[in-house]
């Protein structure tokens, strides 16, 4: 029992000493500021809303309790350290907690307002490649790993706002990153097809690629929350849901590398 209770990171923990924690944090958030100081203001016209606008999406809808129960079945069981116990073991035990967790999870869909527990994250730096230097900083990446009912909600909200999304067409059409049956190779094949058809009918082409340099971790929220209004038009408990959620991440970012710091865990390095 004490061994279903604990924590079970599937990497090796290594204890280290909060100044190389410390270190780790400084250099992401100084590399996050770097690159945010060199990006242009952003133009006003963003912010226009387009000329067919679709139908607010204003609330959620609660959820039942075999619907609940599916998606925890569904979801990874990868444990967080800020889980009370293994997500293997509350799978167990779900049939015990589920009146509870349906109560808490329907609670945040009528307020839009996520428990502070659902919003903070254990953050560890991991190499990108498993040859690099492991001594060089700029080699790592951070990974946040949230507690399994955080995944658990956040599942929930995205499976509505996806329908609504999809029942609007809202979504680009050409769009192949985080969208169901496309990938990578999805977005391989049709440039590629692009190209040859291009190349049969004798036209001249340019292919533009893009990379950016820790996108995710830039990007301008209040320009997400604007595009959210005037673009998806989320409004009022659904938006909320995203306004406090990104004030509520602003305001313990440090908290997060404060806890991890405290608990003086990282894993290995090599």
């Amino acid at each position: 029992m004490e061994a279903q209770l604990s924590p079970a990171p599937s990497d090796t923990v290594n204890h280290t000493s909060a100044l190389k924690c410390k270190e780790f944090a400084n250099f992401f958030q100084n590399k996050v500021t770097s690159v945010r100081v060199g990006i242009a203001d952003t133009p006003n016209n963003l912010y226009d809303t387009p000329e067919n606008s679709p139908p607010k999406l204003r609330s959620f809808s609660n959820i039942t309790e075999s619907e609940l129960r599916k998606i925890v079945t569904q979801t990874s069981s990868s444990t967080c350290v800020l889980d009370p116990g293994s997500s293997k073991f509350l799978k167990k035990v779900y049939e015990s907690l589920a009146s509870t967790t349906l109560k808490v999870n329907n609670t945040s869909l009528d307020t839009g307002v996520f428990t502070t527990a659902f919003k903070t994250a254990v953050v560890k730096p991991q190499l990108k490649e498993s040859n690099l230097d492991s001594t060089v900083l700029s080699n790592y990446s951070p990974i946040s790993n949230l507690p399994f009912l955080s995944k658990v909600l956040e599942k929930v909200v995205f499976n509505q706002l996806n329908i609504f999304l999809n029942g609007n067409a809202i979504l680009e059409k050409f769009q192949s990153g985080f969208k169901s049956n496309h990938s990578i190779e999805t977005t391989l094949v049709k440039t590629v097809n692009h190209l040859r058809l291009a190349t049969d009918l004798n036209q001249v082409f340019i292919l533009i690629l893009l990379d950016l340099s820790a996108a995710f971790d830039t990007i301008d929220h209040n320009i997400v929350i604007q595009r959210l209004e005037k673009w998806v038009d989320l409004s009022d408990t659904v938006l909320n849901c995203f306004f406090f959620l990104h004030t509520s991440l602003e305001e313990t970012f440090m908290s997060v590398w404060r806890i991890m710091c405290l608990l003086n865990i990282t894993y290995l390095l090599v």
